[in-house]
């Protein structure tokens, strides 16, 4: 995990790059990056489970440490890993369909 300041210290602002490439929450870089590459046919089914959980996970950590940065990455990756998610279930509900009835 990214460096965290002890407790009681004051939050530092993040800076314009840490804004936007989150280094101190890479749970959110992970679930922004595999949200994205999630809508690949097949590929996509475990990416956007993946990125489901790294974005909650990266969220739950931004309001525990009141991170700012990283929270619209996670936000990102949770909405791209959430219709990945639909469309890669759809191909495999739609293969299941054809093979099951035959193609007919």
């Amino acid at each position: 995990m990214g460096m965290q300041p002890p407790p009681g210290m004051p939050q530092k602002q993040p800076d314009l790059l840490e804004s936007m490439i989150p280094t101190s929450n890479p749970d959110s870089l992970i679930s922004y990056y595999l949200g994205l590459f999630s809508i690949m046919p097949f590929l996509g089914l475990p990416m956007s489970i993946v990125a489901l959980v790294k974005g909650r996970k990266a969220l739950q950590f931004t309001r525990e440490h009141g991170v700012k940065a990283g929270a619209t990455h996670a936000r990102v990756g949770i909405g791209c890993g959430s219709i990945g998610l639909l469309l890669n279930l759809c191909i495999v509900g739609l293969l299941i369909a054809l093979l099951v009835t035959g193609g007919k």
